[in-house]
């Protein structure tokens, strides 16, 4: 690939909200700069002078770095929502699908520093999950919790209904994405920082914890993100005409702080399972966009049987957890497909292509829909959308044996085709699990696997 490659504008727009959420390069003016400066400062801030008029200044001061803090956060969740909202509930999940599907396909795994790119990425990839699961809650019905249980009615914003789409974007929308994104701002704060690095930074921040210092880490993010949403960010500032008016905005922005507040508070304790809204996402998101060091992609399918088997202990609340399941399937957006292809009469071939999942909601879980991209051992530019069978998926080992008749020959012959190139190896490692679309999606003419229905 080129290194002066242009991506398509959509792809651009990601890369752009990422920067936005976080660069390392350049750390100023974003998410996590912003709550990096507020945690350094925080102890200075708080001294203060023994002077009133100076104490006044410091709290003007004060005041307006936290405005600048939340105009940066509600810019980037505006910009979230345009990636991933549609006019219908069918172009939104088809949106997030391709939002979601672009964010893991932007990174290479095989980047020594893979790891911190994902640490960046899993608080925006579980904000849209997250939004998409509050959906489909809602969709249900018979919602009793009672700040999401007013919002029953947000359905209707597809019905060019303007009360509720403004509703829905201001009071459950931004307060849900605050809750997604800052869930772990607190491992930003020097506390956390510290632990995580040790002295001179001498530590691996990515290592496994033991058991000491992540009941430490976890009361210490959990802390401070509370700190940071309460204090740092706080109300948006609004305009009020009247007394009346200015009442009910303010108790409006109350609530929706205290539903943001309540929702990460849940999340870590589980009373009442408001925080499976961001919690079951952030369980998705840790094997998707792991960050240990053995990070395998065969191992992505893990989320949803963990999640499942934390429904059917009665750790994740069961209707959260099965409205999530239906949503995401065993194959998360982005994944490479090997399979069994068929030939003209619907029977399977002898050899096998690739596909990359790029659609929500499968009708069978271990069905993903896929946009073809190989067709005759050739990698193609323009194409179709299919469901792949269970028995031509080649990511379980059980269909493995459909081409063990074909001689090694054969094999090496397709891998080389669409890889460049196999080293010699053993028969089973000549058929594919999966495939890495990495290099693929990076040429701009291959971003576009979402066009058409």
């Amino acid at each position: 690939m080129s290194l002066n490659q242009v991506d398509t504008s959509y792809t651009q727009q990601v890369k752009q909200l990422v920067s936005h959420y976080f660069d390392p390069k350049n750390e100023k003016g974003s998410v996590v700069s912003d709550a990096m400066a507020y945690f350094a400062n925080k102890d200075s801030k708080n001294k203060g002078s023994k002077n009133k008029e100076s104490k006044n200044v410091t709290l003007n001061n004060s005041e307006k770095s936290r405005i600048a803090r939340v105009s940066s956060l509600n810019s980037f969740i505006s910009q979230l929502l345009s990636l991933t909202e549609g006019d219908s509930l069918e172009e939104t999940q088809h949106n997030t699908a391709k939002f979601l599907g672009t964010l893991l396909l932007i990174t290479d795994h095989s980047d020594k520093d893979f790891a911190k790119h994902h640490q960046i990425l899993k608080p925006i990839y579980k904000a849209a999950l997250s939004l998409r699961l509050c959906d489909d809650l809602l969709n249900l019905g018979n919602v009793t919790h009672r700040y999401l249980g007013k919002y029953s009615e947000t359905t209707s914003r597809y019905q060019t209904d303007s009360h509720w789409g403004e509703r829905w974007r201001n009071e459950l929308a931004f307060p849900l994405v605050k809750a997604a994104l800052l869930q772990d701002i607190g491992l930003y704060h020097p506390a956390s920082i510290d632990l995580l690095h040790g002295d001179n930074d001498k530590l691996n921040e990515f290592r496994l914890l033991d058991e000491g210092e992540r009941k430490t880490l976890l009361k210490l993010n959990l802390k401070y993100s509370l700190d940071y949403v309460e204090n740092a960010i706080g109300f948006s500032p609004y305009q009020a005409n009247s007394h009346e008016e200015k009442d009910i905005k303010e108790l409006m922005e109350q609530e929706a702080l205290d539903f943001t507040l309540e929702t990460i508070k849940d999340a870590t304790i589980l009373q009442n399972h408001i925080g499976d809204l961001i919690k079951i996402p952030q369980i998705y998101a840790s094997f998707v966009l792991s960050t240990k060091s053995n990070y395998d992609k065969k191992d992505l399918p893990k989320g949803y049987m963990i999640i499942e088997q934390l429904m059917k202990n009665g750790t994740l609340e069961k209707r959260i957890a099965n409205c999530f399941l239906q949503m995401v399937g065993y194959f998360p957006q982005g994944f490479g497909i090997s399979f069994i292809a068929n030939d003209e009469h619907g029977n399977l071939k002898s050899d096998y292509e690739f596909a990359i999942v790029n659609r929500l909601y499968p009708k069978t879980a271990a069905e993903p829909r896929v946009r073809l991209v190989t067709r005759n051992l050739t990698f193609i530019r323009s194409s179709k959308d299919l469901v792949i069978s269970r028995d031509a998926n080649l990511f379980f080992q059980s269909n493995h044996k459909k081409l063990l008749t074909i001689n090694k020959e054969r094999l090496n012959e397709i891998l080389s085709n669409l890889t460049g190139g196999p080293e010699d190896r053993n028969v089973n490692n000549l058929i594919p699990k999966l495939w890495e679309p990495f290099d693929y999606f990076s040429e701009k003419q291959n971003q576009n696997l979402w066009n058409g229905k």
